[in-house]
């Protein structure tokens, strides 16, 4: 387990940066001078005389946000990767991929912890002699109460740089797993040190684990500090999916920061409350709420509403009775952070098998963020006017996600989420979420976009009844699932 890390440094100028290493630092390790951050990471064999130098992408992910941009080409132009060596030389690291893994965000998101931490960030390094790649990876999971070694490279400054690696036990104090169980995203029985991030996880048979992520401190639990980690399966899923060939252009998640902030709590008073998508118009500075209308309790016209957790007000703008689960809001000040309006009106149809995202938030109140469930898109059910009325995807979703959006993997806005199906019977268990489609109602975006108003045809429209969807739940029963196209694995 010896040298097979090291320590990767960050230096930039970007007041940005500088900003976020003092907020993630302690005064006394911030140097002040250069405007560097140090951190862990591991080696891997990437592909014939180069190497993968794999660490957590926390800080940039975070800086990346702040800037706007999620293109590696520019957060590279603000800041310089290197790896430091133990006879003082620094190499340069050349940055390839800031991955996101959207199942480690859920599960931390159910944690209200930061969906930062599901970043991983890779480089590619010419391999060296004193370069030694990770032989043995653990190929089992790992089990509540299992200890296991973090191996952290520090840096001890006096006169030069002198590495030394040490190691850490601890236990497993939590698991979560995917419905396989090979990913797994650890909580360990201890805090971790700043810089100790990116650092490599072994069992005590000497086999790889996976990566230490950054120390975060949950305030909902007094304040306690939680370190996790992910395992080696989360890391290197990339790679296989890619057949190690990282392409640059597979890995653009802007999108993924624009769903979150514009899907919105919203409320009707206490104990009636779910999710709703905000609709900007930024040229007229107007700004709407959509949302499935079995949420709400008042959905008469003039109605309130109250979005997000700054509690903005807003009313409803037609009546929706019987409709197809879509409700319409119109906020009384304009509200940042939303899809822009332009960006509703398109007729691109998604197709049965792509991915898509579900984005709400959980049944709780006040979250402080909404969580992502990722899955695609099994069915497109039409009437008989062959216009699609609903849209049937395999994400899993919660109770509090009704009125979110589903997104495709162009951050699209698809429908708005309406309900879920759940069975488990003889040993069968399968989900279904179904969504109410956006393209029925793009008229009414193309009138308040151009008019600022509907029309009757647009009124028409967002009233329109159909029974359709009520009897889509009564078709799924288990023994009918077949007939929209979805046989249930076993």
């Amino acid at each position: 387990m010896e040298n097979f890390g090291g320590i990767i440094r960050m230096a930039s100028e970007h007041p940005k940066f500088i900003e976020l290493i003092q907020n993630v630092e302690t005064p006394s390790t911030v140097n002040q001078k250069n405007k560097i951050h140090q951190q862990n990471c591991s080696f891997h064999k990437f592909k014939e005389n180069h190497n993968l130098v794999i660490s957590t992408g926390y800080l940039i992910a975070k800086f990346a946000q702040a800037i706007k941009s999620f293109n590696i080409n520019i957060i590279s132009q603000h800041i310089e990767f290197s790896l430091l060596l133990q006879d003082d030389k620094e190499i340069r690291l050349n940055l390839i991929c800031l991955n996101y893994d959207d199942w480690i965000a859920e599960q931390l998101n159910t944690c209200y912890i930061e969906i930062e931490l599901a970043f991983i960030v890779y480089f590619e390094v010419p391999t060296i002699n004193n370069f030694q790649n990770i032989p043995k990876y653990c190929k089992q999971f790992l089990v509540q109460g299992e200890e296991v070694l973090i191996t952290s490279s520090t840096q001890l400054l006096k006169f030069k740089r002198i590495q030394q690696q040490y190691y850490r036990k601890a236990q497993v104090s939590q698991i979560f797993t995917n419905q396989n169980s090979s990913k797994q995203l650890m909580m360990l029985g201890m805090v971790s040190q700043i810089g100790q991030e990116g650092g490599s996880i072994f069992n005590l048979k000497g086999e790889y684990i996976g990566m230490l992520l950054q120390n975060i401190k949950i305030s909902r639990i007094n304040n306690r500090y939680c370190t996790f980690c992910i395992n080696w399966v989360v890391i290197s899923s990339i790679l296989y999916k890619l057949n190690y060939k990282l392409s640059l252009s597979q890995f653009k998640y802007d999108f993924i920061d624009q769903m979150l902030k514009a899907t919105k709590y919203i409320s009707q008073g206490a104990g009636q409350f779910g999710s709703g998508i905000l609709i900007n118009d930024t040229q007229n500075q107007q700004s709407y709420i959509i949302t499935a209308n079995h949420i709400l309790s008042e959905n008469k016209k003039g109605s309130k509403l109250l979005i997000g957790v700054e509690q903005y007000e807003a009313f409803i703008m037609e009546e929706s009775f019987n409709n197809m689960d879509f409700a319409l809001g119109k906020a009384k000040n304009f509200i940042l952070q939303g899809l822009n309006i332009e960006d509703i009106i398109f007729s691109e149809i998604p197709e049965v098998g792509s991915t898509v995202y579900a984005v709400g938030y959980l049944y709780t109140l006040f979250q402080y963020k909404p969580c992502i469930a990722k899955g695609s898109i099994i069915k497109i059910i039409y009437d008989q006017h062959n216009e699609i009325i609903s849209i049937v995807t395999d994400c899993y979703i919660h109770n509090g996600y009704s009125g979110g959006g589903l997104f495709n993997s162009l951050g699209q806005l698809l429908g708005i989420i309406s309900f879920n199906i759940y069975h488990s019977t003889e040993g069968v268990i399968c989900d279904l979420s179904y969504i109410t489609p956006i393209f029925p109602f793009k008229i009414i975006f193309q009138d308040l976009a151009i008019q600022k108003k509907l029309s009757q045809i647009s009124i028409d429209k967002l009233k329109l009844q159909i029974k359709l969807s009520s009897e889509i739940r009564t078709l799924c029963t288990l023994r009918e699932l077949p007939q929209i196209g979805y046989t249930p694995k076993l």
